[in-house]
């Protein structure tokens, strides 16, 4: 990617960042049949090969693998894109980036540094809000009579980058800082808000939940970190990892303490629901918005490329009631069939029997015919690398860049895409390349989202000081 030498300015920057025809319309839910509660959980920044429920060595999702037991796991879960803003709003209206807009851009006039203190060189991180007549998850379930509520933990998770549209209360204290706030805050606001007058237990609720904490720094709870990091381990240098052998090591083990101590604290999420006895009747959903690099490809962080580690995820889907085989399949069964987050979008709706919105990418579950497609824009000033897009086709990975480094990769071959393939297959480069263009041609464009900034002079300035010049 050429930034190797800026790889711990650029993780500083970037970690913070955290396809076909539409869906047609489905068959309308029975009236007689008691509307489902939805419980969305999002974990940031979590890679599927780190949880136990997906044969990680260690177990670091405990309660995790007991949802998963009476659930659908999926094994070929994709995100859109690898950072927090773009996949959460692929999530929220069934779009990939290129058609929602929510994403990286120089003019954008949403600024990191507006939401959370940071650096100077955080105004330079700027995005574009998804369209505002985008018709959301949560407003779509709003309108439907639902209680809707957000609890979110990461930056870009805040109101003012719109992921806010459609809850009628949505939790953002104590984000004030770019390492978010922790699972225990996110359980505790969420049961707040379950025995609060504001909640009723007659209606049926949507409840969206972030958590944060499996992002760089990886600074997890003592009682979770003395399960996996030896007692006298330093923690020096290990904010961003090197490709150093033993400090690679370290951070594995931190990062999988903090997926330990969100996986405790979401555990107590759903005791509570059974406590409640609401937890029944809900379909639950959990997942991440994107994975992490952890020293691989000489990398820490995420939202550089587009690689496996960062863009494939979890997802486990829990069918309210007790059958033993639901709308989405057995009972700790797996589901092999590729699946990517617009799609979580359509099975949302499809549970309940309500049609799609006109425009979206998502596809009904058994039904989904587009690629696994992900797209990360990364705008000149700040990211001299260029912007990425990946493709999947059969045993091939293409991850098209603008300035025409491309890689590709054959995963069967090669699943750590280590050989870059792309100078000796250059018509399968092309003939991919040309698939991207006519997919995203076929897309509505993103809607109006505000008026555009410029990055100005002084911010300019600060990030050549970083290091940002040609």
């Amino acid at each position: 990617m050429g930034m190797v030498c800026r790889r711990v300015v650029l993780s500083t920057l970037v970690v913070w960042m955290g396809v076909g025809l539409p869906g047609c319309g489905n068959t309308p839910r029975s009236d007689k049949a008691p509307r489902p509660n939805i419980l969305l959980i999002t974990l940031d920044t979590t890679r599927k090969d780190h949880l136990s429920c997906y044969g990680h060595a260690r177990e670091t999702t405990p309660r995790l693998d007991e949802l998963a037991r009476e659930s659908v796991k999926f094994s070929r879960a994709y995100s859109t894109t690898s950072w927090s803003l773009p996949s959460h709003a692929s999530l929220f209206t069934g779009k990939f980036p290129s058609s929602h807009g929510a994403h990286q851009s120089e003019t954008g006039n949403l600024i990191l540094s507006d939401a959370v203190d940071g650096p100077d060189a955080f105004d330079a991180l700027r995005a574009r809000g998804i369209g505002n007549e985008e018709r959301t998850l949560a407003s779509i379930l709003s309108e439907e009579g639902y209680q809707t509520c957000g609890v979110v933990a990461g930056p870009w998770m805040k109101t003012m980058f719109g992921l806010n549209v459609g809850f009628e209360t949505y939790h953002e204290e104590g984000i004030t800082e770019l390492n978010g706030r922790p699972a225990v805050e996110v359980t505790d606001t969420a049961v707040n808000w379950l025995d609060s007058p504001a909640f009723s237990s007659e209606e049926p609720f949507f409840l969206f939940l972030n958590y944060f904490d499996a992002h760089l720094p990886y600074k997890p709870p003592v009682e979770f970190r003395n399960r996996f990091v030896p007692a006298g381990t330093p923690e020096s240098s290990l904010l961003f990892p090197s490709n150093r052998q033993e400090e690679r090591f370290v951070a594995n083990l931190l990062y999988d303490a903090e997926i330990l101590a969100v996986d405790h604290h979401m555990g107590r999420l759903f005791d509570e629901l059974r406590k409640r006895g609401l937890y029944e009747n809900t379909l639950i959903i959990v997942t991440a918005d994107h994975g992490e690099l952890i020293g691989e490809h000489n990398q820490s962080g995420h939202g550089f490329c587009l690689y496996e580690e960062e863009i494939q995820i979890p997802l486990v889907v829990r069918d309210p009631g007790s059958k033993s085989e639901g709308p989405t399949g057995a009972r700790g069964s797996t589901n092999d069939s590729p699946i990517q987050l617009p799609d979580v979008f359509t099975l949302v709706l499809d549970h309940l029997g309500l049609p799609y919105p006109q425009g979206i990418q998502g596809q009904r579950l058994g039904e989904i015919t587009h690629p696994i497609y992900s797209e990360s824009y990364l705008f000149p000033p700040v990211f001299k690398g260029g912007s990425w897009r990946s493709l999947h086709e059969g045993k091939f990975k293409l991850i098209w860049n603008s300035k025409g480094n491309h890689r590709l990769y054959n995963l069967e071959k090669d699943p750590g895409e280590t050989r870059n393939l792309a100078k000796r297959a250059i018509p399968r480069v092309e003939s991919m390349t040309r698939k991207i263009e006519s997919m995203i041609a076929s897309w509505p464009p993103p809607g109006d989202a505000g008026p555009e900034k410029k990055i100005d002079e002084e911010t300019m300035r600060a990030l050549e000081k970083l290091g940002y010049k040609e």
